[in-house]
Formats: structure tokens, sequence, C-alpha cells
């Protein structure tokens, strides 16, 4: 930890047992009030000193980056492993030809997927960039087919 105990990672908010003074105002916080302490930086603050300071966004600030982080590291592992159970073996839906998971266009739509484990219909990169009126009868066809085989 640096020497300021303000950036000690461990505040915690609770009711106060003994009366001590507040790290930032160095006015007295009494017993059962509440505020912040730290075990770390072996201090009480106040409440409203401890919103005040900007303490709590910056707890809030790095929970949420750590949280992204391994979201981001958890969706990773998920495409990965679908892209493993499913290369050369999955058919575009319009035109039957192989997906190919190694493409730029098809990579990004996987990685916006938010349920990738559910992912039933896909498309290759070739009829999903084609504004041909013939691809989308194409689709229209496929489509009307799969209704019909339920």
């Amino acid at each position: 930890m640096d020497n300021d105990p303000l950036l000690a990672p461990d505040w915690i908010k609770m009711n106060m047992r003994f009366p001590g003074l507040c790290l930032i105002c160095k006015q007295r916080v009494n017993s059962a009030e509440v505020g912040y302490w730290s075990r770390t930086a072996k201090s009480i603050i106040h409440q409203d000193c401890y919103n005040l300071s900007g303490l709590y966004a910056k707890k809030n600030q790095n929970s949420f980056k750590n949280k992204t982080i391994q979201s981001q590291k958890n969706g990773d592992s998920l495409l990965a492993e679908f892209i493993t159970d499913r290369e050369s073996k999955e058919k575009c839906f319009i035109c039957s030809k192989e997906i190919n998971f190694q493409d730029d266009l098809i990579m990004t739509l996987l990685k916006l997927e938010r349920n990738i484990s559910t992912l039933d219909t896909l498309f290759c990169s070739t009829c999903l960039s084609c504004s041909d009126l013939h691809i989308f009868e194409e689709y229209k066809h496929a489509f009307s087919n799969k209704i019909k085989s339920l």
C-alpha cells in the first residue's frame, strides 16, 4: 500500500463500535454512527467525508473494471469453446456453405452475441455482407422450409 491511508483498498461501511477521529476532517466520529473503517489504514472516516472524498467512485470504478475484465475472459473462453464444438460442422442457414469462424465479420458478431450457448442459426459472411435480393429470397425460402419441418 502507498503511504496515503486514504488509498487503502479495504474501506468497509459499518456502524462504529468505538469513537474516534475522522481521517479526513479530523472531527469526532461517535460510536454507533455510520462511517467507514479500514483495517489496513487503521482509520475511520465519516460517511459524508467518504462520499465527498471520491473514494466511493474510485472503489466502484475499480470494481467495474475488474468485473469487465473477468466477464471478457469468461466470454472469450465461451466463444473459444463454441467455435471448437461447431467448427467444420456448422453450415450457413441460407446457402448451406460451411461457416468460416476465422472471418472477422463472423467473429465480431459472435462476440456481440449475449447468449452464445443457445445460438442455433448462423450465416456465412458472404450471405451477411451481400445486399442482393437473390440472397434475401434464398433466406425466405430456407426460413419457410425450416418452419415447415417443425
